[in-house]
């Protein structure tokens, strides 16, 4: 048995079903999935949409950091190859998600937005049990 995290079980799902013909239009999902980057890499690298809450702590950059293009002499004959590029010194600083208005007010749309379209489908599939639907 191998242990794998959470999110790494419920990438894997979503990677089986797309290869079993399940096409997902969004998928949506709270801070538990959405606060953990190599899960929402893996979903932009299927090419699926997803919604996400983040966590307070999420913290994003305000416009594409600057990246050092170059490996310096003394990383380049020990370890591993680095994984990400690192930025340069003094690149765009990172900001919080709880100080960043515009990723709030964009996740209330998202969840409206969604709520929407929920309602929507259940109008065009004639669902009548939707206590929303006159």
């Amino acid at each position: 048995m191998i242990y794998r995290t959470k999110y790494q079980m419920a990438l894997g799902q979503v990677r089986r079903a797309l290869a079993n013909g399940v096409r997902f239009a969004w998928l949506t999902f709270d801070e538990g999935y959405g606060g953990k980057p190599p899960f929402l890499r893996g979903l932009d690298a299927l090419g699926q949409n997803y919604v996400a809450e983040l966590p307070t702590t999420f913290r994003v950059w305000t416009r594409r950091p600057a990246v050092r293009y170059r490996r310096h002499p003394r990383e380049r004959a020990m370890g591993r190859p680095p994984r990400y590029p690192r930025l340069k010194a003094k690149s765009n600083p990172t900001a919080e998600v709880r100080q960043y208005r515009t990723i709030q007010r964009h996740l209330v749309l998202s969840a409206v937005s969604h709520l929407f379209l929920a309602e929507f489908r259940l109008v065009a599939t004639g669902d009548s049990t939707s206590p929303h639907i006159s």
